[in-house]
């Protein structure tokens, strides 16, 4: 066939998907697929582009903002209030604010109830990350720990981001 023969001295196949059903539901698209699969050909997937991504992501991140600002303000004069000593549970607390939603958001199918888990994960994260680094005096022990809460925030931030991504991908 004319497409056999152009796909042999093509370096991949390109795969150009519908709305209207699976374009492997058709015979002579599965077998193209084979034949560029069986040749060891690279097989990409056309798809569209995500709408408004980068507004999404940047609402985001301006939540985070936010949150690690406010909270950065509030943990620090705390930290005044109490001397260098808070209380551990906090540090318990704030794992779970940063967390927890994201988690749950993972399991949960697209939705709004998505979005918003997503939303309070990024508030979490950023809380986590003040709370942690806020603390970042001390004795070397305490600040080892509190070193491992930034990262473990910065982690749950950028998860955040990237399950916001993969779900804006999904819609």
């Amino acid at each position: 066939s004319p497409f056999a023969r152009a796909l042999h001295v093509a370096p991949c196949m390109l795969v150009v998907p519908n709305h209207s059903g699976s374009i492997y539901s058709l015979v002579w698209c599965a077998y193209e697929a084979y034949l560029a699969y069986s040749e060891a050909k690279v097989i990409r997937t056309a798809s569209a582009p995500v709408h408004a991504l980068t507004h999404h992501l940047g609402m985001m991140l301006v939540t985070m903002a936010a949150a690690f600002c406010a909270a950065w303000l509030a943990f620090r004069s705390l930290g005044d209030q109490h001397g260098a000593g808070r209380p551990v549970s906090g540090d318990g607390a704030m794992l779970l604010a940063g967390s927890a939603p994201l988690i749950l958001a993972s399991c949960l199918s697209h939705s709004v109830l998505t979005l918003v888990c997503l939303y309070v994960n990024a508030a979490g994260a950023a809380c986590m990350l003040a709370w942690f680094g806020s603390m970042m005096s001390g004795n070397i022990i305490a600040r080892s720990v509190h070193v491992h809460g930034v990262v473990m925030g910065l982690g749950f931030s950028v998860a955040t981001l990237v399950a916001e991504a993969d779900r804006l991908w999904q819609i």
